[in-house]
Protein backbone atom coordinates (compact mmCIF):
# COMPACT_ATOMS: atom_id res chain seq x y z
CA UNK A 1 0.00 0.00 0.00
CA UNK A 2 1.11 3.71 -0.58
CA UNK A 3 -0.41 6.93 -0.31
CA UNK A 4 -1.45 8.33 -3.74
CA UNK A 5 -3.91 10.41 -3.00
CA UNK A 6 -4.01 12.69 -0.20
CA UNK A 7 -8.03 12.05 1.24
CA UNK A 8 -7.06 8.11 0.58
CA UNK A 9 -5.34 4.95 0.56
CA UNK A 10 -5.10 3.43 -2.74
CA UNK A 11 -3.25 0.33 -3.67
CA UNK A 12 0.11 0.35 -5.99
CA UNK A 13 -1.48 -1.75 -8.98
CA UNK A 14 -0.84 -0.82 -12.18
CA UNK A 15 -4.34 0.14 -12.98
CA UNK A 16 -4.70 2.38 -10.40
CA UNK A 17 -1.11 4.28 -11.30
CA UNK A 18 -2.34 4.45 -14.47
CA UNK A 19 -5.52 6.16 -13.77
CA UNK A 20 -4.01 8.32 -11.78
CA UNK A 21 -1.80 9.45 -14.21
CA UNK A 22 -4.49 10.00 -16.70
CA UNK A 23 -7.03 11.73 -14.60
CA UNK A 24 -4.07 14.26 -13.30
CA UNK A 25 -3.31 14.52 -16.59
CA UNK A 26 -6.51 15.26 -17.34
CA UNK A 27 -7.12 17.90 -14.39
CA UNK A 28 -4.03 19.90 -15.13
CA UNK A 29 -5.07 20.97 -19.24
CA UNK A 30 -8.71 21.79 -17.40
CA UNK A 31 -7.03 24.05 -15.25
CA UNK A 32 -4.71 25.35 -18.08
CA UNK A 33 -7.52 26.93 -19.49
CA UNK A 34 -8.22 28.94 -16.66
CA UNK A 35 -4.59 30.53 -16.07
CA UNK A 36 -4.68 34.42 -16.38
CA UNK A 37 -1.30 35.18 -14.65
CA UNK A 38 1.14 36.89 -16.93
CA UNK A 39 1.05 38.25 -20.46
CA UNK A 40 2.11 34.75 -21.90
CA UNK A 41 -0.24 32.26 -20.29
CA UNK A 42 -2.71 33.49 -23.22
CA UNK A 43 -0.93 31.18 -25.12
CA UNK A 44 -1.50 28.31 -22.87
CA UNK A 45 -5.01 29.19 -22.20
CA UNK A 46 -6.27 29.53 -26.00
CA UNK A 47 -4.09 26.24 -26.82
CA UNK A 48 -5.57 23.99 -24.01
CA UNK A 49 -8.98 25.12 -25.11
CA UNK A 50 -8.92 24.97 -28.98
CA UNK A 51 -6.54 22.32 -29.33
CA UNK A 52 -6.17 19.93 -26.42
CA UNK A 53 -9.32 20.05 -24.61
CA UNK A 54 -12.12 17.85 -27.68
CA UNK A 55 -9.53 15.54 -27.67
CA UNK A 56 -9.08 15.19 -23.80
CA UNK A 57 -12.92 14.80 -23.39
CA UNK A 58 -13.37 12.05 -25.97
CA UNK A 59 -10.33 10.39 -23.87
CA UNK A 60 -12.60 10.71 -20.51
CA UNK A 61 -15.50 9.88 -22.52
CA UNK A 62 -13.93 6.90 -24.32
CA UNK A 63 -11.45 5.60 -21.53
CA UNK A 64 -12.74 6.52 -18.38
CA UNK A 65 -16.48 5.52 -18.70
CA UNK A 66 -15.56 1.91 -20.10
CA UNK A 67 -13.24 1.73 -17.34
CA UNK A 68 -15.80 2.55 -14.35
CA UNK A 69 -18.32 0.30 -15.80
CA UNK A 70 -15.81 -2.47 -15.07
CA UNK A 71 -14.47 -1.49 -12.25
CA UNK A 72 -18.16 -0.98 -10.85
CA UNK A 73 -19.27 -4.49 -11.49
CA UNK A 74 -15.97 -5.87 -10.18
CA UNK A 75 -15.63 -3.59 -7.27
CA UNK A 76 -18.41 -5.12 -4.27
CA UNK A 77 -18.64 -1.31 -3.07
CA UNK A 78 -17.97 1.96 -4.83
CA UNK A 79 -14.77 2.36 -3.04
CA UNK A 80 -13.90 5.87 -1.46
CA UNK A 81 -11.04 6.07 -4.32
CA UNK A 82 -13.80 5.71 -7.01
CA UNK A 83 -16.12 8.17 -5.71
CA UNK A 84 -13.07 10.46 -5.90
CA UNK A 85 -11.72 10.40 -9.25
CA UNK A 86 -15.50 10.37 -10.80
CA UNK A 87 -15.96 13.67 -9.63
CA UNK A 88 -12.11 14.75 -10.60
CA UNK A 89 -13.50 12.90 -14.72
CA UNK A 90 -17.18 15.51 -14.19
CA UNK A 91 -15.46 18.34 -12.97
CA UNK A 92 -12.93 18.01 -15.64
CA UNK A 93 -15.54 17.65 -18.06
CA UNK A 94 -17.59 20.71 -16.75
CA UNK A 95 -14.34 22.96 -16.96
CA UNK A 96 -13.28 21.87 -21.07
CA UNK A 97 -17.47 22.76 -21.87
CA UNK A 98 -17.30 26.12 -19.53
CA UNK A 99 -15.20 28.02 -22.13
CA UNK A 100 -17.67 26.98 -25.01
CA UNK A 101 -20.44 27.69 -22.79
CA UNK A 102 -19.49 31.56 -22.88
CA UNK A 103 -19.01 31.70 -26.00
CA UNK A 104 -22.64 30.67 -26.43
CA UNK A 105 -24.30 34.21 -26.52
CA UNK A 106 -22.22 35.78 -28.75
CA UNK A 107 -23.29 32.43 -31.03
CA UNK A 108 -26.83 33.32 -30.91
CA UNK A 109 -26.27 37.03 -31.62
CA UNK A 110 -24.45 36.14 -34.51
CA UNK A 111 -27.71 34.32 -35.67
CA UNK A 112 -29.81 37.30 -35.14
CA UNK A 113 -30.65 40.38 -36.51
CA UNK A 114 -28.26 42.21 -34.20
CA UNK A 115 -25.32 41.14 -36.59
CA UNK A 116 -25.77 43.87 -39.33
CA UNK A 117 -24.82 41.16 -42.26
CA UNK A 118 -27.26 38.57 -40.89
CA UNK A 119 -29.67 39.22 -44.68
CA UNK A 120 -27.06 39.37 -46.97
CA UNK A 121 -29.49 39.18 -49.54
CA UNK A 122 -29.26 36.60 -52.75
CA UNK A 123 -25.72 37.27 -53.60
CA UNK A 124 -24.63 35.95 -49.22
CA UNK A 125 -24.82 32.77 -47.76
CA UNK A 126 -27.03 31.15 -46.01
CA UNK A 127 -28.54 32.85 -43.31
CA UNK A 128 -29.65 29.28 -41.23
CA UNK A 129 -26.17 28.21 -40.89
CA UNK A 130 -24.98 27.86 -37.21
CA UNK A 131 -21.89 29.83 -36.14
CA UNK A 132 -20.90 27.21 -33.77
CA UNK A 133 -21.49 23.71 -33.83
CA UNK A 134 -20.47 21.83 -30.68
CA UNK A 135 -20.58 18.32 -32.37
CA UNK A 136 -17.68 19.83 -34.88
CA UNK A 137 -15.99 21.03 -31.57
CA UNK A 138 -15.69 17.31 -30.21
CA UNK A 139 -15.33 14.82 -32.44
CA UNK A 140 -13.85 16.66 -36.00
CA UNK A 141 -10.46 16.92 -36.73
CA UNK A 142 -8.58 20.33 -38.51
CA UNK A 143 -9.53 19.15 -42.09
CA UNK A 144 -7.39 18.87 -44.49
CA UNK A 145 -7.15 21.57 -47.82
CA UNK A 146 -5.62 21.49 -50.93
CA UNK A 147 -2.52 23.45 -50.60
CA UNK A 148 -2.97 27.00 -52.31
CA UNK A 149 -1.02 27.85 -55.60
CA UNK A 150 1.51 30.45 -53.53
CA UNK A 151 3.32 32.75 -55.62
CA UNK A 152 6.26 34.90 -53.37
CA UNK A 153 7.57 38.51 -55.03
CA UNK A 154 9.85 40.73 -53.72
CA UNK A 155 7.84 43.72 -53.65
CA UNK A 156 10.40 46.31 -52.23
CA UNK A 157 14.25 46.90 -51.34
CA UNK A 158 15.04 48.10 -48.55
CA UNK A 159 18.03 49.42 -46.83
CA UNK A 160 21.62 46.96 -47.09
CA UNK A 161 21.66 47.04 -43.30
CA UNK A 162 18.73 47.73 -40.40
CA UNK A 163 19.73 51.04 -38.40
CA UNK A 164 19.42 48.57 -35.40
CA UNK A 165 19.27 44.79 -34.57
CA UNK A 166 17.54 43.79 -31.57
CA UNK A 167 15.63 40.72 -32.45
CA UNK A 168 15.32 37.24 -31.30
CA UNK A 169 14.77 33.97 -32.40
CA UNK A 170 11.32 34.48 -33.42
CA UNK A 171 12.27 36.91 -35.95
CA UNK A 172 12.52 36.58 -39.44
CA UNK A 173 16.39 37.34 -40.58
CA UNK A 174 16.90 40.65 -41.42
CA UNK A 175 17.45 40.87 -46.02
CA UNK A 176 17.71 43.78 -48.01
CA UNK A 177 14.16 43.62 -49.11
CA UNK A 178 10.86 42.85 -48.42
CA UNK A 179 8.63 39.86 -49.86
CA UNK A 180 4.67 38.97 -50.22
CA UNK A 181 3.07 35.70 -50.56
CA UNK A 182 0.13 35.51 -52.49
CA UNK A 183 -2.05 32.30 -52.39
CA UNK A 184 -4.66 31.70 -54.90
CA UNK A 185 -7.15 28.91 -55.43
CA UNK A 186 -6.08 25.05 -57.03
CA UNK A 187 -9.73 25.04 -57.86
CA UNK A 188 -10.43 27.59 -60.77
CA UNK A 189 -14.26 27.58 -60.52
CA UNK A 190 -14.32 27.84 -56.85
CA UNK A 191 -17.27 29.74 -55.36
CA UNK A 192 -15.83 32.80 -53.75
CA UNK A 193 -14.67 34.22 -57.31
CA UNK A 194 -16.62 36.81 -58.20
CA UNK A 195 -17.69 38.78 -62.05
CA UNK A 196 -15.56 37.34 -64.98
CA UNK A 197 -14.25 34.44 -62.67
CA UNK A 198 -12.07 36.89 -60.60
CA UNK A 199 -11.22 36.17 -57.26
CA UNK A 200 -11.91 38.13 -54.10
CA UNK A 201 -8.94 39.72 -51.74
CA UNK A 202 -7.79 39.04 -48.43
CA UNK A 203 -4.87 41.53 -47.36
CA UNK A 204 -3.30 39.26 -44.32
CA UNK A 205 -0.96 41.27 -41.67
CA UNK A 206 0.87 39.05 -39.57
CA UNK A 207 0.70 40.05 -35.59
CA UNK A 208 3.54 39.29 -33.33
CA UNK A 209 4.31 42.41 -31.22
CA UNK A 210 5.51 44.13 -34.56
CA UNK A 211 9.05 42.46 -33.39
CA UNK A 212 8.24 38.73 -34.28
CA UNK A 213 7.04 36.43 -37.01
CA UNK A 214 6.68 36.74 -40.53
CA UNK A 215 4.07 36.55 -43.67
CA UNK A 216 3.07 32.94 -43.00
CA UNK A 217 2.22 33.90 -39.36
CA UNK A 218 -1.40 33.09 -39.23
CA UNK A 219 -4.04 31.68 -36.31
CA UNK A 220 -6.49 31.49 -39.26
CA UNK A 221 -6.45 28.55 -42.11
CA UNK A 222 -5.34 30.07 -45.54
CA UNK A 223 -6.34 26.65 -46.97
CA UNK A 224 -9.97 27.46 -45.70
CA UNK A 225 -10.52 30.74 -48.39
CA UNK A 226 -8.77 29.51 -50.93
CA UNK A 227 -10.40 26.06 -51.15
CA UNK A 228 -13.66 28.63 -51.47
CA UNK A 229 -12.15 31.04 -54.15
CA UNK A 230 -10.61 33.78 -51.85
CA UNK A 231 -7.23 34.88 -52.90
CA UNK A 232 -4.95 36.19 -50.04
CA UNK A 233 -2.12 37.87 -49.45
CA UNK A 234 0.13 37.93 -46.55
CA UNK A 235 2.95 40.09 -46.60
CA UNK A 236 6.09 41.13 -44.73
CA UNK A 237 6.66 44.56 -43.27
CA UNK A 238 9.63 46.34 -41.35
CA UNK A 239 9.89 45.45 -37.97
CA UNK A 240 10.41 47.36 -34.57
CA UNK A 241 13.34 45.19 -33.39
CA UNK A 242 15.04 46.91 -36.41
CA UNK A 243 14.74 50.09 -35.37
CA UNK A 244 11.29 50.78 -37.55
CA UNK A 245 8.15 52.69 -36.41
CA UNK A 246 4.88 52.33 -37.53
CA UNK A 247 4.72 54.63 -40.23
CA UNK A 248 7.32 52.76 -41.45
CA UNK A 249 5.40 49.54 -41.60
CA UNK A 250 2.32 51.35 -42.87
CA UNK A 251 4.16 52.30 -46.10
CA UNK A 252 5.04 49.01 -46.64
CA UNK A 253 1.99 47.60 -46.49
CA UNK A 254 0.54 50.31 -48.78
CA UNK A 255 3.44 49.47 -50.91
CA UNK A 256 2.63 46.05 -51.21
CA UNK A 257 -1.15 46.71 -52.02
CA UNK A 258 -0.53 48.71 -54.67
CA UNK A 259 2.05 45.76 -55.94
CA UNK A 260 -0.34 43.07 -56.26
CA UNK A 261 -2.99 45.81 -57.40
CA UNK A 262 -0.74 46.70 -60.46
CA UNK A 263 -0.66 42.87 -61.22
CA UNK A 264 -4.23 42.11 -60.22
CA UNK A 265 -5.53 41.08 -63.90
CA UNK A 266 -2.11 38.27 -63.97
CA UNK A 267 -3.86 37.02 -60.63
CA UNK A 268 -7.21 37.37 -61.70
CA UNK A 269 -8.21 38.94 -58.38
CA UNK A 270 -10.94 41.43 -57.65
CA UNK A 271 -9.39 44.64 -56.53
CA UNK A 272 -13.11 45.55 -55.63
CA UNK A 273 -13.53 43.47 -52.79
CA UNK A 274 -10.96 43.41 -50.60
CA UNK A 275 -10.86 43.05 -46.83
CA UNK A 276 -7.80 44.12 -44.35
CA UNK A 277 -7.36 41.11 -42.21
CA UNK A 278 -4.95 40.49 -38.98
CA UNK A 279 -4.50 39.43 -35.52
CA UNK A 280 -2.90 41.54 -32.69
CA UNK A 281 -0.27 43.93 -34.28
CA UNK A 282 -1.26 42.73 -37.41
CA UNK A 283 -4.83 43.80 -36.46
CA UNK A 284 -3.29 47.27 -35.37
CA UNK A 285 -1.76 47.60 -38.59
CA UNK A 286 -5.16 46.09 -40.86
CA UNK A 287 -6.61 48.78 -39.40
CA UNK A 288 -4.81 51.70 -39.72
CA UNK A 289 -3.85 51.03 -43.67
CA UNK A 290 -8.19 50.16 -44.21
CA UNK A 291 -8.83 53.49 -42.63
CA UNK A 292 -6.41 55.17 -44.58
CA UNK A 293 -5.68 53.33 -47.83
CA UNK A 294 -7.55 55.06 -50.36
CA UNK A 295 -8.47 53.62 -53.52
CA UNK A 296 -6.05 54.00 -56.71
CA UNK A 297 -9.11 54.55 -59.16
CA UNK A 298 -11.03 57.32 -56.79
CA UNK A 299 -9.52 58.59 -54.10
CA UNK A 300 -12.46 59.63 -52.57
CA UNK A 301 -13.01 56.10 -51.69
CA UNK A 302 -11.20 53.50 -49.64
CA UNK A 303 -9.28 51.07 -51.28
CA UNK A 304 -10.41 48.45 -48.89
CA UNK A 305 -14.20 46.90 -48.68
CA UNK A 306 -14.77 45.68 -45.37
CA UNK A 307 -11.60 45.32 -42.07
CA UNK A 308 -11.58 42.42 -39.88
CA UNK A 309 -9.75 43.09 -36.38
CA UNK A 310 -8.43 40.25 -34.72
CA UNK A 311 -8.36 41.25 -30.90
CA UNK A 312 -6.04 44.42 -32.76
CA UNK A 313 -4.79 47.60 -30.48
CA UNK A 314 -6.92 50.50 -31.53
CA UNK A 315 -5.69 53.81 -29.32
CA UNK A 316 -2.49 53.84 -28.67
CA UNK A 317 -3.22 56.63 -26.31
CA UNK A 318 -5.30 54.83 -23.75
CA UNK A 319 -2.89 51.21 -24.03
CA UNK A 320 -1.60 51.92 -20.71
CA UNK A 321 -5.14 52.56 -19.18
CA UNK A 322 -7.03 49.51 -20.16
CA UNK A 323 -4.92 46.38 -19.29
CA UNK A 324 -7.00 44.14 -16.76
CA UNK A 325 -3.72 42.96 -15.76
CA UNK A 326 -0.29 43.75 -13.96
CA UNK A 327 1.32 41.26 -16.40
CA UNK A 328 -0.95 42.70 -19.13
CA UNK A 329 -0.48 45.36 -21.45
CA UNK A 330 0.99 48.02 -18.23
CA UNK A 331 4.59 47.94 -17.70
CA UNK A 332 4.81 46.55 -21.33
CA UNK A 333 4.10 49.42 -23.73
CA UNK A 334 5.07 52.03 -21.35
CA UNK A 335 5.65 54.31 -19.90
CA UNK A 336 6.61 55.95 -23.19
CA UNK A 337 9.17 58.41 -22.15
CA UNK A 338 11.37 55.41 -21.24
CA UNK A 339 13.96 54.64 -23.10
CA UNK A 340 13.44 51.71 -25.88
CA UNK A 341 9.61 51.63 -24.71
CA UNK A 342 7.59 49.68 -27.01
CA UNK A 343 5.00 52.82 -27.58
CA UNK A 344 7.43 55.11 -28.44
CA UNK A 345 9.32 52.87 -30.82
CA UNK A 346 6.33 52.81 -32.70
CA UNK A 347 5.36 56.18 -32.30
CA UNK A 348 8.53 58.02 -32.55
CA UNK A 349 7.56 60.12 -29.82
CA UNK A 350 5.42 60.27 -27.35
CA UNK A 351 3.37 63.53 -27.99
CA UNK A 352 -0.34 63.77 -28.09
CA UNK A 353 -0.40 63.86 -32.09
CA UNK A 354 2.51 61.24 -32.30
CA UNK A 355 0.06 58.58 -30.61
CA UNK A 356 -3.23 59.70 -32.52
CA UNK A 357 -1.08 59.37 -35.97
CA UNK A 358 -0.69 55.64 -34.99
CA UNK A 359 -4.21 54.98 -33.53
CA UNK A 360 -6.71 53.65 -36.28
CA UNK A 361 -9.22 55.26 -34.07
CA UNK A 362 -8.57 58.73 -35.10
CA UNK A 363 -8.96 57.82 -38.76
CA UNK A 364 -12.82 56.90 -38.37
CA UNK A 365 -15.47 59.16 -40.52
CA UNK A 366 -18.35 57.84 -42.28
CA UNK A 367 -16.31 56.92 -45.05
CA UNK A 368 -15.13 54.69 -43.39
CA UNK A 369 -15.09 50.63 -43.97
CA UNK A 370 -17.49 48.54 -42.58
CA UNK A 371 -15.47 46.72 -39.29
CA UNK A 372 -15.84 43.72 -37.62
CA UNK A 373 -13.55 43.02 -34.78
CA UNK A 374 -13.07 39.70 -32.36
CA UNK A 375 -11.91 40.06 -28.99
CA UNK A 376 -11.55 38.20 -25.13
CA UNK A 377 -12.73 39.83 -21.92
CA UNK A 378 -9.78 38.85 -20.60
CA UNK A 379 -6.93 39.48 -22.87
CA UNK A 380 -4.25 39.99 -21.05
CA UNK A 381 -2.12 41.71 -23.50
CA UNK A 382 -4.69 44.15 -25.93
CA UNK A 383 -7.33 44.90 -23.22
CA UNK A 384 -10.55 44.23 -24.39
CA UNK A 385 -11.51 48.24 -23.70
CA UNK A 386 -9.67 48.91 -26.88
CA UNK A 387 -12.02 47.11 -28.66
CA UNK A 388 -15.44 48.05 -27.11
CA UNK A 389 -13.98 51.89 -27.73
CA UNK A 390 -13.50 51.21 -31.44
CA UNK A 391 -16.73 50.04 -31.84
CA UNK A 392 -18.29 53.11 -29.80
CA UNK A 393 -16.22 55.27 -32.07
CA UNK A 394 -17.52 53.87 -35.55
CA UNK A 395 -21.24 53.74 -33.99
CA UNK A 396 -20.48 57.63 -33.28
CA UNK A 397 -19.74 58.03 -37.11
CA UNK A 398 -22.45 55.82 -38.37
CA UNK A 399 -19.98 53.32 -39.55
CA UNK A 400 -21.44 49.21 -39.87
CA UNK A 401 -19.50 47.23 -37.89
CA UNK A 402 -20.08 44.00 -35.11
CA UNK A 403 -17.63 43.28 -31.94
CA UNK A 404 -17.71 39.47 -31.07
CA UNK A 405 -17.05 39.45 -27.31
CA UNK A 406 -15.58 36.54 -26.02
CA UNK A 407 -15.94 36.21 -22.24
CA UNK A 408 -13.35 34.56 -20.48
CA UNK A 409 -11.44 34.05 -23.24
CA UNK A 410 -7.57 35.98 -23.48
CA UNK A 411 -5.38 36.55 -26.26
CA UNK A 412 -4.79 34.65 -29.52
CA UNK A 413 -8.53 33.18 -28.92
CA UNK A 414 -8.17 32.05 -32.67
CA UNK A 415 -5.57 29.08 -31.80
CA UNK A 416 -7.10 26.31 -34.12
CA UNK A 417 -9.66 25.33 -35.86
CA UNK A 418 -12.49 25.16 -33.18
CA UNK A 419 -13.93 27.00 -30.73
CA UNK A 420 -13.66 31.04 -31.59
CA UNK A 421 -12.37 30.53 -34.72
CA UNK A 422 -15.47 28.87 -35.88
CA UNK A 423 -17.41 32.39 -34.99
CA UNK A 424 -14.66 34.09 -36.87
CA UNK A 425 -15.26 32.13 -40.07
CA UNK A 426 -19.09 32.45 -39.86
CA UNK A 427 -18.74 36.40 -39.61
CA UNK A 428 -15.61 36.95 -41.91
CA UNK A 429 -17.56 34.66 -44.49
CA UNK A 430 -20.57 37.28 -44.40
CA UNK A 431 -18.43 40.25 -44.50
CA UNK A 432 -16.77 38.95 -47.75
CA UNK A 433 -20.70 38.60 -48.87
CA UNK A 434 -20.36 35.75 -50.96
CA UNK A 435 -21.97 34.38 -53.63
CA UNK A 436 -25.66 32.66 -53.63
CA UNK A 437 -22.99 28.79 -54.00
CA UNK A 438 -21.59 29.02 -50.65
CA UNK A 439 -21.38 26.23 -48.94
CA UNK A 440 -24.65 25.24 -46.04
CA UNK A 441 -22.09 25.30 -43.43
CA UNK A 442 -19.88 28.03 -42.02
CA UNK A 443 -16.50 27.81 -41.34
CA UNK A 444 -15.82 24.46 -42.98
CA UNK A 445 -17.84 22.23 -40.21
CA UNK A 446 -18.60 20.04 -43.24
CA UNK A 447 -15.39 18.95 -43.77
CA UNK A 448 -13.33 15.99 -42.49
CA UNK A 449 -16.53 14.37 -40.50
CA UNK A 450 -16.51 10.56 -41.02
CA UNK A 451 -16.20 10.62 -37.48
CA UNK A 452 -19.79 8.86 -36.94
CA UNK A 453 -18.15 5.96 -35.24
CA UNK A 454 -16.35 8.23 -33.39
CA UNK A 455 -19.84 9.44 -32.15
CA UNK A 456 -21.50 6.04 -31.78
CA UNK A 457 -18.52 4.55 -29.50
CA UNK A 458 -18.60 7.41 -27.26
CA UNK A 459 -22.85 7.65 -26.88
CA UNK A 460 -22.28 3.31 -26.14
CA UNK A 461 -20.05 4.22 -23.40
CA UNK A 462 -21.88 6.96 -21.65
CA UNK A 463 -24.74 4.14 -22.22
CA UNK A 464 -23.06 1.72 -20.45
CA UNK A 465 -21.68 3.60 -17.27
CA UNK A 466 -25.46 5.08 -17.15
CA UNK A 467 -26.66 1.03 -16.95
CA UNK A 468 -24.08 -0.24 -14.98
CA UNK A 469 -24.17 2.34 -12.25
CA UNK A 470 -27.94 1.62 -12.64
CA UNK A 471 -27.39 -2.42 -12.32
CA UNK A 472 -24.78 -2.29 -9.77
CA UNK A 473 -27.07 0.13 -6.80
CA UNK A 474 -30.37 -2.04 -7.91
CA UNK A 475 -28.53 -5.03 -6.78
CA UNK A 476 -27.19 -3.65 -3.33
CA UNK A 477 -30.32 -2.41 -2.76
CA UNK A 478 -32.79 -5.61 -3.73
CA UNK A 479 -31.63 -8.07 -1.28
CA UNK A 480 -31.88 -5.40 1.19
CA UNK A 481 -30.66 -6.21 5.22
CA UNK A 482 -31.47 -9.65 4.93
CA UNK A 483 -29.36 -10.51 2.17
CA UNK A 484 -26.06 -8.69 3.97
CA UNK A 485 -27.23 -10.24 7.27
CA UNK A 486 -26.67 -13.59 5.44
CA UNK A 487 -23.66 -12.83 3.93
CA UNK A 488 -21.96 -12.23 7.54
CA UNK A 489 -23.26 -15.56 8.98
CA UNK A 490 -21.87 -17.40 5.62
CA UNK A 491 -18.87 -15.62 6.46
CA UNK A 492 -18.67 -16.12 9.96
CA UNK A 493 -19.14 -20.13 9.25
CA UNK A 494 -16.20 -20.11 6.62
CA UNK A 495 -13.90 -18.60 9.46
CA UNK A 496 -14.93 -20.17 12.66
CA UNK A 497 -12.45 -22.69 13.94
CA UNK A 498 -9.30 -21.87 12.14
CA UNK A 499 -7.57 -20.77 14.75
CA UNK A 500 -6.77 -23.20 18.08
CA UNK A 501 -8.47 -20.79 20.34
CA UNK A 502 -11.87 -20.17 18.31
CA UNK A 503 -10.62 -17.26 16.80
CA UNK A 504 -11.48 -16.45 12.70
CA UNK A 505 -9.70 -15.07 10.25
CA UNK A 506 -12.40 -12.38 10.76
CA UNK A 507 -11.59 -11.22 13.66
CA UNK A 508 -14.64 -12.94 15.41
CA UNK A 509 -12.82 -13.74 19.36
CA UNK A 510 -14.28 -15.90 22.25
CA UNK A 511 -16.30 -12.98 23.82
CA UNK A 512 -18.56 -13.46 20.71
CA UNK A 513 -17.35 -9.91 18.89
CA UNK A 514 -15.23 -9.54 16.04
CA UNK A 515 -13.98 -6.39 14.03
CA UNK A 516 -16.68 -6.79 11.97
CA UNK A 517 -19.51 -5.99 14.46
CA UNK A 518 -20.97 -9.45 14.69
CA UNK A 519 -22.08 -9.57 18.45
CA UNK A 520 -22.39 -12.72 21.20
CA UNK A 521 -26.10 -12.97 19.94
CA UNK A 522 -25.60 -14.17 16.96
CA UNK A 523 -23.28 -16.94 17.11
Amino acid sequence: MCWCCCCCKVQCIPFRVLEISAMSFAVGIALMQYVYIDVWTWFVNSYTRNVLAAAVCCALLLVFAACIVMLLFRESKVSRFRKISLLCYFICFMGFLLPLAFLQPAAAALRSDKFFLYNTGSDGPKAAVNPFVFKCWLFQIHPDFADPDTRTYVYKNVSETPPKNDCGDWSRDYEPYLELDVHLPQNKSSTGAGEGGKYPLLFHVHGGGWSVGDKSLAAMSFGHWTSRGYAIVSSQYSLRCYGHDAATMQADLADAFHFVEERADELNLDFSRVTAIGESAGGHLAMLLGYTLKATSDPAKNAFRSVFNIYGLADMERWDRDGWTSGGSKGTAFPCDEEGSLIQDLAGGCSEEQLKAISPVHYIDENTPPTISIHGTMDSLVSYQQSTALHATLDEAGVDNYLISCPGWDHVLDVGYFGPQQLLRYALQRLLAVDSNAPEVAGGEEEAWGWGIYAAVVLSSVFALAAGVFIHYMDRFKGGEGAVAMNLSDKSRLTLGVDGDGVGSDGVGSDGVGSDGVGNDRL
